[in-house]
């Protein structure tokens, strides 16, 4: 297994909201800078229950297996729907459903790879927060699976 969500590889980043739209402090290329622990993404509040998403394009083919995020305790999302992007009918599919816990600690989720299919967009859909405004903090999101761009 190796790190996707490497900007390094040319991994891209777009979220729904960032606080105050101040991208430089609150952005979302902030969640994959695994290199500075005190980078963040910082949402606005949702509208009455809208849901907060953060979508990686990794600009290649790849299969993602492992997802280890970071929230900061007090402003995460307890649900979030896994989405894969599926070039053959062109819109994103959810493939899973996973819960949170409000703690800092990184958590890890194991996705389902039975069909073994290549992707090149995740997004990471959020919803029911423990922050009473919507809003969530994520220090790091880190996609670990296979590059199948060169098979």
């Amino acid at each position: 297994m190796q790190l996707l969500s490497d900007p390094k590889t040319g991994t891209k980043c777009r979220v729904s909201s960032v606080l105050q739209q101040n991208n430089k402090v609150y952005g979302p290329k902030n969640v994959l800078d695994i290199e500075n622990d005190s980078n963040c993404w910082n949402s606005e509040g949702t509208d009455g229950g809208t849901t907060q998403f953060i979508e990686l394009d990794f600009i290649r083919n790849v299969q993602p297996q492992e997802i280890r995020i970071q929230f900061q305790a007090g402003f995460i999302a307890q649900s979030c729907s896994i989405q894969v992007f599926e070039s053959d009918i062109n819109q994103y599919q959810t493939k899973q459903t996973i819960e949170f816990e409000d703690v800092h600690s990184i958590q890890t989720m194991q996705l389902p790879t039975d069909d073994n299919a290549a992707t090149t967009k995740i997004r990471l859909v959020f919803d029911d927060f423990t922050d009473f405004y919507g809003r969530i903090i994520v220090y790091r999101l880190e996609v670990w699976g296979e590059d199948v761009s060169e098979a």
